[in-house]
C-alpha cells in the first residue's frame, strides 16, 4: 500500500472516531436531559411572550381611543369606538371595537330601569349634584316643562330655607318623577331650597319665616342658627330697624365664637412646653378688682377685644379686666361687657372655665353709662362657653323667646364650628343638688345658714369653684347655685354686669330663677358703676321660691343679717 492510501485511511479512522466521541457526548443520559430542560424553558418563554402581546396590544389601543374620544366635549358616548387617527386600526382592534358595538346595542334592547340615568338631549351626562352647591346661583332649566307656564307656588317655609323637603318640594318632586321616569330617586336636581345652594344665594334674602322645628340636632351649626333667627325675626312685625339691630348682634355674636375657639385653644393645652408658662404664669399686673392678673387672663382679654373691634359693629366694650370702657366703632349701637375667663385660677389643675358675656343695645351717640347704668333685664342677648370636656357655648339670642330659645352649641373642630346638640334648653322646676363654697358658711347672715342646713339634709353638695361650670350644670341637672353676701364680701362677690346680669338671664329665660336677697331680683339690680357687686342665688324655680321664703320670713322675724339685698358699691 502507498504512502498516500495510508495517510487517506488514518484520517478517516481519525474523523470517524471523533464523530464517535462528539456523538456520545452529546447523546449521553445527562446531556440529554439538561438540554431537554432548557428547550422546554425556552419554548415556554417564547409562548407566554406570544400570547401576552396579542391580547394587551388591541385593548390598549382601545382603551387610549376610548380616553381620546370621551376627553372631546360634546361626544357622544358611543363615539368613542371611533378610530383614533393615532393608531391604525388592525384586524384584531375592529373585532373587538364591534363586538363592544354589539353589546351596547343588546344593552339598549333591555328595558330601562328606574335606577338607570337618561342622557340629556345633548348626550352629555348630568352634572353630579355637587356641582351647583359653590358656584350655581339658580336651579338647572326643566327639561321637558320648559315651554310650559311658570306654576304659582307658595312662598317657601322654613324647611326649605334650611334644606329640609316642605310639601311645595315635594309636590315639585312628583312632578319631576312624572316627567323623568327613569330618573335615579336620590339624584334629582338640587333646588333653591337645598342647604348649601341657599347658603351660595345668601338665605337672608328669603323672606320666610324659620320655625323652631327646623333645627336640627347635630346639624345645624351657629352661623346657620343666627340666619334662621334673622329671618324669622324679619318676618315678623317689629320693623326694620329691629332687624337692623339684629343682624348687628348676630355679628357680635360670631365675633365671640371665633374668639372663644382660640381661647379654649390656649386652655385645652394648658400645661404643655410652649404655652405652659402663658397659662400658668403672672403678669405682674393687679386688675381692677385688687386680684393678681394671670397671664391668660389678659390673653383673653386682648384677644375678645380685637374681635370685636374687627367685627365693626360695637360701640362700647368693657371688659372685667379693665378698668376703663373701650370705646370701638363711634356709630355702633351695641354694647357688649364679658368676662374673658372666669375662674382661671382653676386652669392648672383641669377644671372648666369659661367665657361669660351679654349684648346691650345703647343707641347712636351713647356715653359709657349707658353700657352698665340700666337694669339687667336690658341685655339682650346673652350667653356663655364653657371649656371643659367639650367647649360648649349656650346661648339666648335677642330675646325671651328667642329662635329655639335657649340653645346649646359643641365646637366641632373637624367642621370648624359650634353644632347645635341642644335647643329649648328648660331647668328642672326642682332638683336634688345644692351648690356653695360651704368653707364660708359662718360668713353668711342667719337666713342663708338656715336654707343652707335645709339643703344639707336632703341634698347632694357639688361645688366646682368656677361659676360657669357650675351653672351649666345647674341648668341641666336642676338645683341651686349660690354665692351670698358674707362678712367679707358685704355686698357679694361675683360682678354684676360681667357674672351676674348674663347668667341670670340665661336662667330665667330657661324656666329659672335668679335673687340676690328677698323680692330682690337679679335683673331689677342697677348698677352704680361698671364693676358692682351682688349677692346671687340661681336655679330651679320652687328651690329659689323657697330660698326666698326663709329670707322673707327671716326678715320679717327682725332677724335679718347682715346683707340681704345690694347696693352700690
Amino acid at each position: 500500500m502507498s504512502s498516500s492510501s495510508r495517510r487517506l485511511a488514518r484520517t478517516t479512522r481519525t474523523v470517524d472516531r471523533e464523530k464517535f466521541l462528539f456523538l456520545r457526548c452529546v447523546f449521553s443520559p445527562a446531556a440529554v436531559g439538561v438540554n431537554a430542560e432548557r428547550l422546554v424553558i425556552a419554548l415556554a418563554i417564547v409562548v407566554v411572550v406570544v400570547v401576552v402581546v396579542s391580547k394587551v396590544t388591541p385593548r390598549a389601543r382601545v382603551d387610549v381611543d376610548r380616553r381620546a374620544a370621551v376627553g372631546r366635549r360634546g361626544r357622544s358616548p358611543r363615539s368613542i369606538f371611533a378610530p383614533n387617527p393615532i393608531f391604525a386600526p388592525t384586524a384584531n382592534t375592529t373585532r373587538f371595537v364591534k363586538g363592544e358595538k354589539n353589546l351596547a346595542r343588546r344593552r339598549d334592547r333591555t328595558p330601562r330601569t328606574p335606577t338607570r340615568r337618561r342622557r340629556t338631549p345633548d348626550r352629555r351626562r348630568r352634572a353630579p349634584p355637587h356641582a351647583f352647591t359653590s358656584t350655581t346661583t339658580a336651579a338647572p332649566p326643566r327639561r321637558r316643562r320648559a315651554a310650559a307656564a311658570p306654576r304659582s307656588s307658595p312662598a317657601p317655609s322654613a324647611r326649605d330655607a334650611l334644606g329640609t323637603p316642605s310639601d311645595s318640594s315635594r309636590r315639585d318632586d312628583d312632578d319631576d318623577d312624572d316627567d323623568d321616569d327613569d330618573d335615579d330617586a336620590g339624584a334629582r336636581r338640587p333646588r333653591i331650597g337645598d342647604t348649601e345652594l341657599a347658603r351660595a344665594i345668601g338665605r337672608r334674602a328669603m323672606s320666610v319665616e324659620m320655625t323652631p322645628g327646623a333645627l336640627e340636632i347635630g346639624e345645624t351649626t351657629l352661623e346657620r342658627y343666627l340666619d334662621a333667627a334673622l329671618a324669622a325675626r324679619a318676618a315678623s312685625s317689629e320693623g326694620a330697624a329691629s332687624s337692623a339691630i339684629a343682624e348687628d348682634e348676630a355679628s357680635v355674636v360670631r365675633s365671640m365664637a371665633k374668639a372663644c375657639v382660640r381661647i379654649g385653644g390656649f386652655v385645652r393645652r394648658a400645661g404643655l412646653k410652649d404655652v405652659k408658662a402663658f397659662v400658668e404664669g403672672k403678669n405682674g399686673a393687679v386688675n381692677v378688682h385688687g386680684e393678681e392678673q394671670a397671664a391668660l387672663d389678659d390673653a383673653a382679654h386682648e384677644v375678645c377685644v380685637k374681635e370685636l373691634i374687627q367685627g365693626g359693629r360695637c360701640a362700647w366694650i368693657a371688659s372685667e379686666e379693665s378698668e376703663d370702657i373701650v370705646t370701638a366703632n363711634v356709630d355702633g349701637r351695641i354694647a357688649v361687657v364679658f368676662d374673658p375667663l372666669d375662674g382661671s385660677s382653676n386652669i392648672e389643675c383641669g377644671v372648666g372655665v369659661g367665657t361669660i358675656f351679654g349684648l346691650v343695645d345703647v343707641g347712636a351717640e351713647s356715653s359709657p353709662e349707658h353700657v352698665y347704668a340700666r337694669p339687667g333685664r336690658d341685655m339682650s342677648t346673652v350667653g356663655y362657653v364653657l371649656y371643659g370636656a367639650s367647649t360648649v357655648l349656650v346661648l339666648s339670642f335677642m330675646s325671651e323667646d328667642a329662635h329655639g330659645g335657649v340653645c346649646a352649641f359643641t365646637y366641632d373642630a373637624e367642621r370648624d364650628a359650634f353644632v347645635l346638640t341642644k335647643r329649648d334648653i328648660r331647668i328642672p322646676e326642682s332638683g336634688d343638688v345644692y351648690s356653695v363654697n360651704q368653707a364660708n358658711y359662718e360668713k353668711w347672715d342667719d337666713a342663708t345658714r338656715a336654707y343652707i342646713d335645709e339643703c344639707a339634709s336632703s341634698k347632694s353638695l357639688r361645688y366646682v369653684g368656677s361659676m360657669v361650670a357650675d351653672v351649666h350644670r345647674t341648668l341641666l341637672y336642676g338645683g341651686t347655685f349660690h354665692y351670698p353676701a358674707s362678712s367679707s364680701n358685704a355686698q357679694g362677690k361675683l360682678r354684676a354686669v360681667y357674672e351676674c346680669f348674663p347668667m341670670a338671664a340665661i336662667i330665667e329665660r330657661a324656666g329659672g330663677r335668679a335673687i340676690s336677697g328677698a323680692n330682690d331680683s337679679v335683673l331689677s339690680f342697677v348698677p352704680s358703676t361698671a364693676h358692682s357687686r351682688m349677692p346671687f342665688h340661681c336655679g330651679s324655680a320652687r328651690d329659689i321660691e323657697r330660698l326666698e321664703e326663709i329670707l322673707s320670713s327671716e326678715a320679717r322675724a327682725g332677724k335679718k343679717g347682715r346683707v340681704s339685698s345690694p347696693s352700690p358699691r
